[in-house]
């Protein structure tokens, strides 16, 4: 993240849907490289785990109840939403790791996320 970034409040999705904390507090992610500001988190409450808990305990009977086809079509979908925001990804991963890394994923141009497992040496 440069300097000219806006930092983002990350909030919490609950029950399918993005949502605010009870408390509307907030607390800073630091990059741990170098420590400085990387995001703003919703610091929640006890109530907000409580109402976390409640949805997915709502949600788990049809999920265990789904077929395996239907799994699969949901992975296959967050990994056409990874795709799709690529880019913004691969920026985030960037942030996060040692320069020399970042420098390589950035000259090399890793197009694809067996390619940046590659430079970051990771087994896929």
């Amino acid at each position: 993240m440069d300097a000219n970034s806006e930092i983002k409040t990350l909030r919490h999705f609950i029950g399918g849907a993005w949502v605010d904390v009870g408390s509307g507090a907030a607390f800073d992610v630091l990059n741990p490289l170098d420590d400085s500001l990387y995001a703003r988190a919703a610091r929640g409450t006890g109530g907000d785990m409580r109402d976390a808990i409640a949805a997915a305990r709502s949600a788990f009977p049809g999920y265990r109840e789904s077929l395996p086809k239907d799994r699969k079509r949901w992975l296959l979908r967050v990994a056409e939403i990874m795709e799709e925001r690529k880019s913004e990804l691969f920026d985030c991963l960037i942030d996060w790791v040692p320069e020399d890394l970042a420098g390589d994923l950035r000259e090399n141009g890793a197009r694809s996320w067996p390619e940046v497992a590659k430079i970051l040496e990771i087994e896929i």
